[in-house]
């Protein structure tokens, strides 16, 4: 009877480590991607063209007629498309902050012509 619930506690035992296994190497993964996810943003922003590629992606269906990287700022006029929807990506891609629309009027080409400046996000200067 002792041996029983001996037994009974060590399978117990046992489930639970297999828990904490579980979920110590979901946190790991999760951890790897995040260093991984932060080395491509300082890679990024240790690279000029990384940097504008980033912007560009961000465009969507605008074009760059000015962009000035200087430190860890930048400063992007630019023609096409929707200024508040470039905006909100720039936002949320993770690689900039302090994004703020200057100026934005409507374009006699396509869209919109507007301004937006911001940090890029770690910048090592």
């Amino acid at each position: 009877m002792k041996t029983n619930r001996e037994l009974y506690r060590l399978k117990g035992y046992r489930q639970e480590q297999a828990q904490r296994r579980k979920e110590a190497e979901r946190l790991e993964g999760e951890i790897t991607e995040l260093v991984s996810r932060q080395r491509g943003i300082k890679d990024t922003q240790r690279n000029p063209y990384g940097i504008l590629s980033q912007i560009q992606s961000c465009l969507k269906e605008a074009w760059i007629k000015s962009l000035v990287l200087q430190g860890d700022t930048f400063n992007l006029e630019a023609e096409g498309g929707d200024s508040i929807g470039v905006l909100q990506s720039l936002q949320g891609s993770g690689y900039f902050s302090g994004v703020t629309l200057h100026q934005a009027s409507p374009s006699n080409t396509s869209g919109e012509q507007f301004t937006i400046s911001g940090r890029i996000s770690g910048h090592e200067k």
